[in-house]
């Protein structure tokens, strides 16, 4: 049996390089936010990753030339250090939480029999993903894994952490990233190999658009970077939701309230209440917010709909409490998913609604580089 992980031809960011290149965690920022911090902050990897809706006087040909050009300036600097394929380990601290993870390469053809999803994809964005990778032809945000733990896999990582770190950075956030190399370590690859299946926390559209490209999954371009973490080191938040809609205030509470496992929070500017989901068996309180509340809202694509904003729920909810105080509307608040219920509706081949978990911290683009 073959490894699903394997080595990869990636750069490393210098030390000395890292706080300034390292960019925040993508989906914790509005478009306008990272537009706004990509300016202030130029050798920050947002600048190689403009997004559509991110600044609104740039069109297509603007971001690419601007990823570009950012992508050619770096490696130019020479920002990432080369070397021969290899794994690597990360280690990310965030206060008390720690969770460590293997990093490599996976030929798409494993996705999705034995890479599973819990989500579904939006077309557009995988399409502007896919066309990324052909003009632009580099990666560096890891595609983020969970597995159920492995005793082969913990004693190999304890092996190689034992050893000083090829990096150590402390971010402006607070978060600590280490890295180390691992190289072709056969012990590491045969573990994982052992693994019955791994599953995508973060990255369904990366994944998405390498499949899309349809190479060769032993060419760079037919493989996407993965970071694949064991499920119970894994810290999981919800997706609040936001919707442009009137709604009945009756029952409304003084707040703040806080939902239970089945219940979700709804907040107007009259106040607060609890919602009790009734979720089916097995099934996730996000998608039966979906099936219930929201469709009755009228929402009945949530990743099309324009009237909905999605909200991480890292660190606090309290943006759902500004957006309505600010806009009105309605939001919701959600009790977070574990991690065992998104591990069982992937192997039940099922979907989960879109932005149905959000796992922090995460791995951080600019860490690694990858020619694809």
């Amino acid at each position: 049996m073959s490894s699903w992980l394997l080595p990869v031809l990636a750069g490393l960011v210098r030390s000395e390089e890292a706080r300034e290149v390292v960019s925040p965690a993508y989906d914790q920022f509005t478009p306008e936010e990272r537009t706004d911090h990509a300016r202030q902050h130029p050798r920050s990897y947002l600048n190689g990753t403009p997004s559509e809706g991110d600044d609104p006087d740039q069109d297509y040909e603007g971001r690419r030339a601007q990823a570009t050009s950012y992508l050619s300036g770096e490696i130019k600097r020479g920002t990432w250090d080369f070397r021969v394929p290899g794994m690597f380990i990360l280690e990310i601290s965030s206060g008390e939480h720690i969770q460590v993870g293997v990093v490599g390469d996976v030929p798409w053809d494993r996705f999705p029999v034995f890479i599973r999803p819990h989500e579904a994809t939006r077309p557009s964005r995988v399409d502007d993903l896919a066309d990324y990778l052909e003009t632009v032809g580099y990666g560096s945000s890891p595609v983020g894994l969970a597995y159920r733990r492995h005793p082969g896999v913990d004693a190999v990582v304890e092996r190689i952490t034992a050893r000083p770190p090829a990096l150590d950075v402390t971010l402006e956030d607070g978060d600590r990233h280490r890295v180390w190399r691992a190289g072709h370590d056969q012990a590491l690859m045969e573990s994982l190999a052992e693994v019955a299946n791994a599953y995508i926390i973060d990255g369904h559209h990366r994944v998405a658009a390498t499949v899309q490209r349809g190479s060769e999954p032993d060419t760079p371009a037919g493989r996407f970077l993965a970071v694949a973490f064991p499920a119970d080191d894994l810290a999981v938040y919800p997706f609040h939701r936001w919707v442009d809609a009137p709604i009945d205030e009756i029952g409304a509470q003084p707040g703040p309230l806080s939902p239970g496992p089945g219940q979700a929070v709804a907040v107007t500017r009259a106040g607060e209440w609890v919602i009790a989901l009734q979720p089916r068996p097995g099934e996730a309180d996000v998608s039966a917010l979906a099936r219930g509340m929201l469709a009755d809202l009228g929402i009945d694509d949530e990743r099309t709909d324009p009237r909905l904003r999605f909200i991480p729920g890292y660190p606090d909810p309290e943006p759902v409490r500004a957006l309505v105080k600010e806009l009105g509307g309605v939001g919701f608040i959600l009790a977070p998913c574990s991690t065992a219920t998104v591990l069982e509706v992937s192997d039940r081949g099922e979907f989960m609604p879109p932005k149905a978990t959000f796992f922090s911290p995460k791995p951080r683009s600019g860490t690694f580089l990858v020619r694809r």
